[in-house]
């Protein structure tokens, strides 16, 4: 039977320099006799090594298994692989959520575990204790709030796919209705590609004369209530394909947004009709919703009501009854 010892760090490529980070937090915490592997620390990995069996090896073996979990990794399956090697070989296996991922959305098969911030001075003060007690080590006087603060800055300079979706009504609208159209921006630093676009509008903003045309980039439309209230619900993929010649030359959902391009405004089939005469009276603050679904990301999600998107357009066109 194999000799169970020390700690192991699970964690993406792009999230390398935060595992290094807590890797030096422990050791300053423990002593250099606690053993520490780091896959992307260049010494956990012998030159020449089969690096694949080499980390099998060091996850059976380890009496801990510390995950680092973001909106970026949360859904890696390198990171669940890693994760349910630990679960299997019987070693406490703590997720820890850094990068604004919170607890409640680690989901899972993570998600029965315990689970700790690296954002919450208290927590880190509590995976500390947990490593030295499984371990057999005495734990040093540690600064958790220095650690969080260094953590917080490092996170600044790590790469991240961010996506927007904003939702706007033209300056020039047309007849007696508002065109709802949405733009779409990457505000991170790494390509994104996207996969879809989902948009749920309450039914009594609908202008009434409004119907969506067949499209290949509409994967459906539906009504459907949501808290008691009728929404028309449509969905949107990338398409590369011709689009219906009812729609012009609409402005195409992009495949892949790269950092610093300038916005995406999307045009039909990405738009809907909303009523122009509405007035406060008839429950202009019930939420439009909206989100925006790429590869290896968590859905970014918004909302916003007729009555923001008609006060920040056209402050006076908004009556009270």
């Amino acid at each position: 039977m194999e000799t169970k010892e020390g700690v192991f760090i699970s964690h993406i490529t792009e999230e390398k320099t935060a595992a290094n980070l807590l890797k030096e937090l422990l050791r300053a915490t423990f002593g250099p006799t606690l053993k520490i592997f780091v896959s992307s620390d260049y010494e956990s990995i012998g030159s020449g090594e089969d690096w694949f069996n080499t980390i099998c090896d060091a996850l059976r073996v380890a009496r801990v298994v510390l995950v680092l979990l973001s909106e970026v990794s949360v859904e890696r399956r390198w990171i669940n692989f890693e994760a349910g090697i630990g679960v299997g070989a019987q070693g406490l296996v703590i997720p820890l959520v850094f990068r604004g991922l919170a607890k409640g959305n680690i989901g899972m098969p993570l998600a029965p575990l315990h689970a700790r911030s690296l954002s919450d001075p208290e927590d880190v003060r509590a995976m500390i204790n947990d490593v030295g007690k499984v371990c057999g080590f005495g734990v040093r006087s540690v600064d958790s709030s220095a650690f969080v603060s260094e953590l917080r800055n490092l996170e600044k300079g790590l790469p991240s796919h961010q996506v927007l979706l904003e939702p706007f009504l033209p300056k020039n609208p047309g007849g007696s209705s508002y065109s709802l159209q949405f733009r779409l921006s990457n505000t991170g630093s790494r390509d994104v590609e996207l996969n879809m676009i989902e948009v749920s509008v309450p039914r009594r903003y609908m202008d009434p004369s409004w119907t969506q045309g067949a499209d290949p980039n509409l994967i459906e439309a539906i009504i459907e209530n949501i808290d008691g209230e009728p929404y028309q619900i449509q969905r949107f993929k990338v398409y590369d394909g011709p689009t219906n010649p009812n729609f012009g030359t609409p402005q195409r959902m992009p495949r892949f947004l790269s950092p610093g391009m300038p916005p995406q405004e999307l045009k039909p089939p990405y738009s809907f009709a909303l009523r122009g005469n509405l007035k406060e009276a008839d429950g202009v603050n019930i939420p439009i919703l909206y989100a925006v679904y790429a590869k290896n990301m968590q859905p970014e999600k918004g909302e916003t009501t007729y009555r923001k998107l008609v006060m920040n357009t056209f402050p006076r066109a908004l009556g009270r009854s």
